[in-house]
C-alpha cells in the first residue's frame, strides 16, 4: 500500500479534533489539519506495531490486551485510565482464539 492509501481522511480528523475541543466555532488552519492527519496516521502505525509485540495471542493478531499493554508501555497510562471496560472485547478475542 502506498502512503496515500493508508493516510487517514483529513476531513474526518478535523471533525474528531473539533469534537474533542467541544467548540464548533474553533477554526483549524489547513496546516494544522495536515499535521494532525500525519500524526494520527503515524500514531496508529506505532500502536499497531507495539500491540503486536505485547499481544498474548499469536503474533499475527492485535487484541485489546495488546493495545492496552502497548499504551501503558509507551507512557499513555492516562489514556488507558479513560478507556471504557474492555472485557467484552477480551471475551470476543478469547472465543476467536479457541476457534484456531
Amino acid at each position: 500500500m502506498t502512503e496515500e492509501e493508508i493516510r487517514l481522511n483529513p476531513q474526518r480528523v478535523k471533525s474528531v479534533a473539533k469534537a474533542g475541543i467541544g467548540d464548533t466555532d474553533v477554526r483549524l488552519c489547513q496546516g494544522s489539519i495536515e499535521f494532525l492527519t500525519e500524526m494520527t496516521t503515524e500514531f496508529i502505525e506505532l500502536m499497531a506495531l507495539a500491540a503486536i509485540d505485547n499481544s498474548e495471542r499469536p503474533k499475527q493478531y492485535i487484541d485489546s490486551t495488546g493495545v492496552v499493554k502497548a499504551l501503558r508501555k509507551l507512557g499513555f497510562d492516562s489514556i488507558v485510565d479513560e478507556l471504557p471496560d474492555l472485557s467484552e472485547y477480551a471475551e470476543d478475542m478469547q472465543k476467536t482464539t479457541k476457534m484456531f
